[in-house]
């Protein structure tokens, strides 16, 4: 009896074997067609044996009749020998390599330690973001492990939590994730690639219709549904399925490529779980009961026609808020000053391309974790620096009490390059690894003059952010053009509770100037280099 290792070793034999070593089992080869043709004439009945005589002998008939009964002989012969010699060597092959597959390690691992294995994948593919390729990569899901082999199929069917990514909106996959997840919670991820305008007359695109296709199976299992992410695909489309109870939605997810508003009947309602908010170029109001207690809130790229201060009355109805992310976003002005609110758990704040009075007047309206991680990119204007940005110092000192604590600050210049933008960045952090963080990138909007907006905002560096715990400075690439060194001296005098000073390729003046300070009593290390 064949073994799995020897099984495994002759399919290996029977690749390496040559053309040369087959010519000795060439003349059985024919012979053993002759006597299946002759097999096959004795089944046929027929009266002249003399053609398949001759056959054994390789002579040829001589009549028309002969040579034709012979003709379909062979071609039925040939018929049938080619089918049952691919079915014997794919039976075998499947065989063999069956076998092999099963003294792989993979192959012997215990059900327990693929489905782990299984769950890690799926795990992961949830999390990828991207294009089109990205997107071939998110279904790695069930359907592609129950591909594999009849074992991965088995664990994969006895796998509810592998069903329950439903990404590509097919009716009949839509309900065998529902039937296969059994009653696990159902996240519905759906993005339309390649589309670059807007419908005409808000019409749906092919693939929209497809999705609107599956609402049935949606609704039907709108109790289990806790996340829903739409990439491209209007969100009217998912209007049945919003406008219906879907009481375990945490996470909502609305992108589109050019800006709409969501159509207001289903976001006034409360989804009494949701706690993720992203909204790109999707204009919800802000009376909605969406943005009520959530844990993080991303809009990018909006333009409310409310004032910033109805932002500041939603943020007051989360007070579990714990990550806020403001991205493009544009206010309509007003002259009512918000009420502040207190948001204890908010840890990670950040604000790109926003206005200065957005900034300033958002900062000062929420007092959110001493803990405080605040980051963002800002086109600063001619004659700005940190005071368009941050509220007044007596409003910071009351409402970000962690920043101001801050031990440490970073300041890098502006330097020139090809590849990279004239940008410079200020980052302050308390040196604690759990504390407070400021790291602010500027840009010059429509100015050359990258060192003098630098300049400025260095020198309201003490003032507009008050610092009088600073116990490290680091400055980096201070250029002898950017400032006069009173100017430097004036902003380093901030901050008599220095304790080590780090400069990096600066100028001598600067290092020199330090030399001639007293009023540096605590200074323990200057380090250059």
């Amino acid at each position: 009896m064949m073994t799995p290792d020897s099984s495994a070793t002759r399919s290996h034999g029977i690749s390496s074997i040559s053309t040369a070593g087959m010519d000795p089992i060439i003349p059985q080869v024919h012979q053993l067609m002759a006597d299946l043709v002759l097999q096959m004439e004795a089944t046929e009945k027929s009266d002249n044996l003399a053609p398949f005589q001759n056959s054994q002998s390789g002579t040829v008939p001589d009549t028309f009749a002969s040579i034709d009964q012979e003709l379909g002989i062979l071609a039925k012969v040939r018929d049938g020998v080619t089918a049952a010699v691919q079915a014997y060597f794919q039976n075998r092959m499947f065989v063999l390599t069956t076998c092999r597959n099963r003294l792989a390690p993979i192959y012997r691992l215990p059900n327990e330690i693929y489905l782990v294995i299984f769950e890690l994948a799926h795990a992961a593919t949830l999390e990828q973001k991207g294009g089109p390729a990205k997107a071939e990569a998110r279904s790695f899901t069930a359907r592609n492990i129950s591909q594999v082999s009849r074992l991965w199929r088995q664990i994969a069917i006895k796998a509810p939590q592998l069903w329950t990514a439903i990404d590509i909106p097919n009716p009949v996959l839509v309900d065998a994730h529902a039937s296969r997840s059994a009653h696990l919670p159902l996240n519905l991820r759906f993005q339309h690639f390649g589309r670059s305008s807007p419908s005409a007359g808000g019409s749906l695109t092919p693939y929209e219709k497809k999705v609107q296709e599956c609402m049935g199976s949606f609704i039907l299992h709108a109790g289990r549904v806790q996340s829903i992410v739409l990439k491209d695909v209007q969100p009217g489309v998912f209007k049945p399925l919003l406008s219906t109870a879907v009481p375990q939605l945490r996470r909502l997810d609305l992108s589109m490529d050019h800006e709409v508003a969501a159509p207001p009947k289903p976001f006034t309602r409360k989804f009494p779980l949701l706690r993720h908010l992203q909204l790109h170029k999707v204009y919800i109001s802000l009376t909605s009961s969406l943005y009520a207690d959530l844990t993080a809130l991303e809009l990018d790229k909006i333009t409310f026609p409310e004032p910033v201060h109805h932002f500041i009355r939603a943020l007051s109805a989360c007070p579990m808020l714990r990550s806020l992310y403001l991205i493009s976003v544009i206010f309509t002005s007003s002259m009512e000053a918000p009420d502040v609110v207190d948001l204890p758990r908010l840890k990670n704040i950040e604000f790109h391309g926003l206005r200065s009075c957005e900034w300033s007047t958002i900062l000062a309206s929420i007092r959110p974790s001493p803990a405080l991680r605040l980051a963002g990119r800002y086109p600063i204007w001619r004659e700005e620096d940190l005071s368009a940005l941050l509220p007044r110092p007596e409003v910071l000192s009351a409402n970000l009490t962690g920043l101001l604590a801050s031990e440490e600050l970073c300041f890098s210049f502006p330097i020139k390059s090809e590849k990279l933008p004239y940008t410079f960045r200020l980052d302050v952090s308390s040196g604690k690894p759990h504390g407070s963080n400021l790291d602010l990138t500027f840009h010059p909007h429509w100015d050359s003059n990258f060192w003098d907006f630098s300049r400025r905002v260095f020198f309201s560096v003490g003032s507009a952010l008050p610092l009088p715990g600073l116990k490290k400075l680091a400055l980096v690439d201070l250029g002898d053009s950017i400032m006069k060194t009173p100017d430097f001296v004036t902003v380093i005098r901030r901050f008599p509770e220095l304790r080590e000073i780090r400069l990096d390729k600066c100028a001598p003046k600067f290092v020199a100037a330090l030399g001639t300070m007293v009023l540096l009593p605590d200074l323990r290390s200057l380090s250059l280099s």
